[in-house]
């Protein structure tokens, strides 16, 4: 059968919900958002979900908050562009705008939340505060103890996701914070054509095949896109604006998935958008829940964000008094379920900047020896050397 024909199935690849509208003028900067995709589906045996935007937000204003080689290190990674790179802030300021004011007739709720939290005697530079006021739509809170912060954060953050995250901080992230930076955003849509009672199929997993409830669309059309070694088709939402890019490779293999998924960083949602034709298509997917949880700062450093998370970081646009102020963290969360009426998602993100020392990275990744010992008499109990931790 031709590939039109063909059910579309999700193999591995995690959800995209792509706001078709026109573009502006000027567009937020998209570079980080499939490179971040591939940094975090390392393991293709685990599902995972991250939340783009929210998270090109949270860097944008990272990267207004330095200077220097601090900042040249962001602005490939987040996309921004020369040279004039502060275009950006009208086109966050455009489509926060626009998610937060959705219809309640077209059956789709979006909202985007960002707030500036900072602890009580930090001096925030005016400026500064003035670009998010302005582009991002930010309020600022104060807190004086970690406690206080966490109670404050958290609650936030589950009002703006209608209790989706919870837990976003804890009370040990914000031991050193001056200023946390905080954005979410909250999704939820009805399919423009719903499926059918979802009945049991087979899901390839790098585990085998497995029994999962599947859903099948008949023959609609659809936009869709075969690109050779993967293709690509666009499930409408009420709101036509909004659609679910669904993205398989074309072989039904594994190794085809880790293909697909070392491509992400080479890949562009919007080029991909903008070859889609109309055409009939069965679609076929399963129903799905991911909850997902992730401390990011490896993985920034992975794509070559590095100098903010050191004693080298140049805050120098957040604060007059930023000698000794790094990264302590980059949390992030996201829920998403899928089923045959819709889509319910929501993510929520946060930069935590503090003192300190920068923490070591004690990564036990390579043989080493390990001792057992007592300090009240200074007796080595126990020394092994492990080679291969997977030896009995």
């Amino acid at each position: 059968r031709s590939a039109a024909e063909t059910a579309m199935i999700l193999r591995c690849i995690p959800w995209l919900l792509y706001g078709m509208a026109v573009a502006p003028s000027c567009e937020v900067p998209s570079a980080l958002d499939l490179k971040l995709m591939k940094e975090v589906t390392v393991n293709l045996n685990e599902n995972h979900a991250i939340s783009p935007f929210v998270m090109s937000t949270l860097m944008s204003q990272v990267w207004l908050a330095t200077n220097g080689s601090t900042r040249d290190e962001i602005t490939p990674v987040l996309g921004v562009t020369q040279p004039a790179p502060l275009s950006f802030l009208t086109a966050y300021k455009s489509a926060i705008s626009y998610l937060s004011s959705s219809s309640a007739s077209s059956q789709l709720t979006t909202s985007v939340f960002n707030r500036m939290y900072v602890r009580s005697g930090f001096s925030v530079r005016p400026t500064f505060t003035n670009y998010l006021t302005t582009y991002y739509g930010n309020t600022v809170g104060t807190f004086s103890t970690p406690a206080q912060g966490v109670t404050l954060i958290n609650g936030d953050v589950a009002a703006a996701t209608e209790d989706r995250i919870q837990d976003l901080v804890q009370t040990s992230h914000l031991r050193f914070a001056e200023v946390v930076l905080v954005s979410a955003m909250y999704f939820k849509g009805v399919w423009k054509q719903t499926f059918p009672p979802a009945a049991p199929g087979t899901f390839l997993t790098g585990n085998g095949e497995k029994q999962v409830n599947m859903m099948k669309l008949n023959l609609t059309e659809l936009q869709y896109a075969n690109r050779g070694t993967y293709d690509v088709v666009a499930l409408p939402y009420t709101d036509e604006d909004y659609c679910m890019l669904l993205i398989r490779p074309l072989e039904r293999s594994m190794s085809a998935v880790t293909a697909l998924r070392n491509s992400l960083g080479t890949l562009s949602v919007n080029s991909i958008v903008q070859q889609l034709v109309r055409q009939p298509v069965y679609v076929t997917l399963p129903r799905f829940k991911i909850e997902s949880d992730y401390s990011l700062v490896d993985d920034m450093q992975q794509l070559g964000i590095k100098q903010i998370f050191s004693a080298e970081a140049d805050f120098s646009s957040l604060t007059d008094d930023w000698q000794g102020l790094f990264v302590t963290a980059i949390l992030h969360k996201v829920f998403i379920e899928v089923n045959e009426n819709g889509t319910e998602a929501a993510g929520a993100g946060a930069v935590i900047i503090g003192r300190g020392n920068p923490p070591a990275d004690f990564k036990a990744d390579r043989p080493f020896f390990a001792v057992v010992y007592n300090k009240q008499h200074k007796i080595n109990m126990f020394t092994a050397y492990v080679g291969d931790p997977t030896q009995a």
